[in-house]
Formats: structure tokens, C-alpha cells, sequence
């Protein structure tokens, strides 16, 4: 049956039913904004809004704003080229007031050899 061992992770957990939530990749730069990944089709919102790096083992979501329009992170406006690095629970708004997310990082129990995961 194998071995299960327990991994961190995050996810950016959507805060309305307008778009989706997205897992994140310990340690790997995402790009998010409009399009299938997230859900969104607003044209204000670019397709790469803001860039996402997750360091898990220190639970910090760093994020930098590439897009035209503003985005809101942990309550601060962020314009283009400006970052932040932000902890769990803190909300990222890919548009102000719009297209929140929730930053949650936990932890999963992982079954490498039949690729099953279970949250715990």
C-alpha cells in the first residue's frame, strides 16, 4: 500500500464564486490573472496580474504585481513592479474589492506510491 509521509503546502483559497482557487508549488513562481487557471474573464484583470511565489517552509506568499490595473495584497495597493510578503491568512485582491483569495497553508498526508493525497 505504501508509505505516507506528511508534506506542507499552500493553496490561494478563492473567497467567491467568481473564480477558482489555485494550489501553489512549494518554492515555484505562478502567474495568475485572467484566463482558465483561475477562471477569470475580466478584461481590467491582466492575464499575468500578479506573480505568486510560495516558501512553504517559512509560510510566506510572496507577491509581486505585474498587471496595469492595481491589485490589493494584505491590505496594501500594490502597482506595477511593486512587491509584498505576505503570511497565512492574509488576502490577495487580483482587482480592488475583487477576485479574492485567501492565503491557507497546511498540511497533507502524501502516499508517493499510489500518488493519493489526503488532507488532514
Amino acid at each position: 500500500a505504501g508509505e505516507f509521509v506528511t508534506e506542507d503546502y499552500c493553496e490561494l483559497i478563492a473567497r467567491d464564486g467568481n473564480h477558482q482557487t489555485v494550489k501553489l508549488r512549494d518554492k515555484e513562481t505562478l502567474l495568475l490573472g485572467r484566463g482558465d487557471l483561475t477562471g477569470i474573464d475580466d478584461e481590467l484583470c491582466s492575464d499575468h496580474q500578479i506573480e505568486v511565489f510560495a516558501d512553504v517552509s517559512s509560510r510566506e506568499v510572496t507577491v509581486k504585481h505585474l498587471g496595469v490595473h492595481p491589485s490589493v495584497a494584505g491590505g496594501v495597493t500594490l502597482h506595477s513592479g511593486e512587491q509584498i510578503v505576505l503570511g497565512e491568512s492574509a488576502v490577495i485582491e487580483l482587482l480592488p474589492g475583487q477576485y479574492k483569495y485567501c492565503i491557507f497553508i497546511g498540511k497533507r498526508l502524501v502516499n508517493h506510491s499510489l500518488f493519493d493525497e489526503k488532507e488532514v
